[in-house]
C-alpha cells in the first residue's frame, strides 16, 4: 500500500489553503496535477512527470526520461556500473551481442569469448581487444609481444579468440659433401618463410626439419636438409654439397600460400670451393640481416674434415681428401618455427 503525507492543502492560486491533521494517511491525486515542492520523504509510487529538483535517494525503479543533472556515488544498470573513476559494462556472449540488431554504432560490449568489441558504422561487430588464449614452444614475452619458438616438433593450440599472427619458418640446412682426393662442396642454407595470418581456434601442428646428416662416406654427396612446416608455410631443406669442387648445396626455398609477405628469402647455396664451405640460413641472407641463428659452417683447408653447422638452418662443410681417413662433410643444423603476436 502506498501513501502521500502532507499537512496542508493549497489552491493553485495560492491563496486559501486547507490544514491537515497530523497523521493523516490516504491517496490524494489531482487531474491537473500538483506544482510546489515536496520536503520529506515519499513512500510509494510517483505516476506522471517530475518537473524540478530531487535532493536524496531513490530506492526502486524510474521509467522514462530523466532530462537533466544526476549526482550520485554510482549509476547500476543491471551488470553494469558508472562512478567518478571507471566504467563497467558488464558481460556478455555471442548470442546476447547478436541479439542487438539494429544496434547503434558506438555501442561497447564484453564478450567473455571474444573481448572488447565496437558497434561500427559498417553494421558490423569490430575487435577492440580480443581474448586470445594460445599455447605450445617455449614462450616468452618482450614487451607488448608474445613469442612462441619451436625447436622441436609439437602443436601451436588456440583455444580462445581470433587474431593475426606472424610466422617464421626455417627448414634444415644440408651437410657438405665428402670430398675424395679434393674440396667438396658446402651444404645449402635453409628456406625462410616470413608471413602473417589470420587464425581461429584450434590446433595447429608445427614441423621441425632436421639438419643433414653428416656425410662418412669417403667420395659421397652431402645429405640435404629437411623442410620445416607450420600453418601451411614451408621453409625448404638446403641441399646436401657435391663431393667434388664446384658442385654445392643447392640453396632451400620458401613458400607462404594464403600469407601476407614479410620478408621471406632463400637460404644461401653452399661453397663451390675451393674450401667447401656452408651456405647461411635464409633469415641471415634476409634483409635487414639477422645473424642469432649463426652462419654456414665455415670451410677447411687440405686434409681436412668439414665443419659442422651450428646455429639453426645453416650448411654444414665440405671436407677435403677423405682418403686420408677423416669422416667426410660436416652436418647441417635443424630448423626452426618462430611465432609471435601483439597483446
Amino acid at each position: 500500500m502506498s501513501e502521500f503525507r502532507i499537512d496542508k492543502l493549497v489552491s493553485t492560486n495560492g491563496q486559501s489553503g486547507v490544514e491537515l491533521p497530523k497523521g493523516v494517511v490516504g491517496v490524494l491525486t489531482a487531474s491537473s496535477g500538483f506544482s510546489g515542492n515536496v520536503t520529506g520523504n515519499l513512500t510509494g509510487n510517483v505516476t506522471g512527470n517530475l518537473t524540478g529538483n530531487l535532493t536524496g535517494n531513490v530506492t526502486g525503479n524510474v521509467t522514462g526520461n530523466v532530462t537533466g543533472n544526476v549526482t550520485a556515488d554510482s549509476i547500476v544498470v543491471g551488470g553494469a556500473f558508472m562512478n567518478s573513476t571507471s566504467i563497467g559494462i558488464g558481460t556478455t556472449d555471442v548470442a546476447g551481442r547478436n541479439a542487438g540488431v539494429g544496434t547503434a554504432a558506438g555501442t561497447l560490449v564484453y564478450d567473455v569469448d571474444n573481448g572488447l568489441l565496437l558497434y561500427g558504422n559498417t553494421g558490423q561487430w569490430q575487435t577492440v581487444k580480443a581474448n586470445f588464449t594460445s599455447s605450445g614452444g617455449t614462450v616468452t614475452e618482450s614487451g607488448n609481444t608474445v613469442i612462441h619458438t619451436f625447436t622441436e616438433p609439437g602443436d601451436f593450440v588456440v583455444t580462445k579468440g581470433e587474431k593475426t599472427i606472424n610466422i617464421e619458418v626455417l627448414g634444415g640446412g644440408g651437410s657438405g659433401g665428402s670430398g675424395n682426393g679434393n674440396w667438396a662442396g658446402g651444404g645449402g642454407g635453409g628456406g625462410y618463410a616470413y608471413a602473417s595470418k589470420d587464425i581461429t581456434p584450434g590446433t595447429y601442428p608445427i614441423v621441425i626439419g632436421p639438419g643433414g646428416a653428416r656425410q662418412s662416406s669417403c667420395g659421397s654427396n652431402g645429405n640435404s636438409g629437411t623442410q620445416s612446416t607450420a600453418f601451411g608455410f614451408t621453409g625448404g631443406g638446403g641441399g646436401g654439397g657435391g663431393s667434388v669442387s664446384g658442385v654445392p648445396g643447392s640453396a632451400g626455398t620458401y613458400s607462404i600460400p594464403g600469407g601476407t609477405n614479410l620478408g621471406s628469402s632463400n637460404g644461401d647455396a653452399g661453397s663451390q670451393g675451393p674450401d667447401g664451405a656452408g651456405g647461411d640460413n635464409g633469415k641471415r641472407n634476409a634483409t635487414p640481416t639477422f645473424t642469432d641463428w649463426g652462419a654456414g659452417a665455415i670451410g677447411v683447408s687440405n686434409y681436412v674434415p668439414g665443419n659442422d653447422a651450428t646455429g639453426y638452418g645453416n650448411g654444414g662443410g665440405g671436407g677435403h681428401s677423405c682418403q686420408n681417413g677423416h669422416n667426410g662433410g660436416g652436418s647441417g643444423s635443424q630448423g626452426i618455427v618462430v611465432v609471435t603476436y601483439t597483446k
